[in-house]
């Protein structure tokens, strides 16, 4: 018959395998779950992609869009390395709504009415 102390090692062993088996279970469904996280990552990934070519072509089509400032090989930059990026300055409209009604405006203030013509509440 085995011993006290061959039986208390017995029942440690079986629960260090029991554990083990648990934790290899655990293990798996980590793997899965991780999996499942990274394909939805790469959906939503190509999805924002997709969204991002549609704004881009929708740009596009109503004038908005500027092309991505592109900067010269360092060997080519004027001044150095340390020369700070010159943008092109943004486009400026062509006419202001407003131009065209300010001298109408203006001559009906220095219009005189008439007397008459005012009515009193």
């Amino acid at each position: 018959m085995p011993t006290e102390e061959h039986t208390l090692v017995l029942e440690h062993l079986r629960y260090i395998r029991h554990t083990i088996d648990r934790m290899a279970a655990d293990i798996q469904a980590l793997k899965f779950r991780a999996g499942n996280i990274k394909t939805s990552c790469l959906q939503h990934t190509h999805r924002f992609d997709r969204v991002e070519e549609r704004l881009n072509r929708i740009e596009r089509r109503l004038d908005l869009y500027e092309p991505p400032y592109l900067d010269p090989p360092p060997n080519q930059m004027e001044g150095g390395p340390h020369t700070p990026k010159q943008y092109p300055l943004p486009r400026q409209p062509t006419q202001s709504l407003a131009t065209p009604l300010a001298p109408a405006v203006n001559g009906l203030r220095s219009a005189s009415i008439p007397s008459g013509l005012l009515r009193s509440h």
